[in-house]
């Protein structure tokens, strides 16, 4: 099992591919407060996550909200 952090889009556009191909799980962690937001790193959409979890991901909250970097 391997864990992400802040919902970033990376995860479902470079992460999501290779999981699947070695078949490992993984839960995306994500700060409800900025889900779809593309300033900074663009996050997944609530329709991203909604398609993660139909895959098999597992999707939790990680906070509302995240300090800046």
């Amino acid at each position: 099992l391997i864990t992400f952090a802040d919902n970033y889009k990376g995860f479902l556009d470079y992460g999501v591919p290779i999981l699947k191909e070695f078949q490992v799980p993984a839960v995306q962690f994500v700060h409800t407060g900025f889900v779809g937001a593309q300033t900074g790193r663009p996050k997944c959409t609530w329709e991203d996550l909604v398609r993660l979890d139909s895959q098999g991901f597992s999707i939790q909250s990680q906070t509302v909200s995240h300090p800046p970097d």
